[in-house]
């Protein structure tokens, strides 16, 4: 609900970089559009513009992957980025352990 408060009407786009499944899903949800209803082809087509147009640095530089963009189709990843961000997961996963 606060994420949803938080948005501009003037903006037509929103995403999340995340590495986090739940966030994507969260989201999703906050911008009133279930995780299945998200275009993929709207994310192929304009995923580099919308990027460019980031205030973030690691964002505006982050570079598309996965089969979507016909890249890295041996990873199994269908739509990602990578950021050069690094994020440590050892800690998280050991939590749900």
């Amino acid at each position: 609900m606060l994420m949803r408060q938080a948005k501009p009407d003037s903006d037509d786009v929103y995403g999340i970089m995340s590495s986090h499944p739940y966030a994507c899903v969260a989201a999703a949800a906050a911008f009133v559009v279930g995780i299945e209803e998200v275009s993929t082809d709207f994310i192929r087509q304009h995923s580099d513009a919308i990027m460019q147009q980031s205030p973030t640095p690691y964002n505006k530089a982050a570079n598309d992957s996965g089969s979507l963009f016909g890249k890295d189709m041996l990873s199994g990843l269908i739509s990602g980025v990578h950021t050069e961000f690094f994020v440590e997961h050892d800690e998280p996963r050991q939590a749900l352990d």
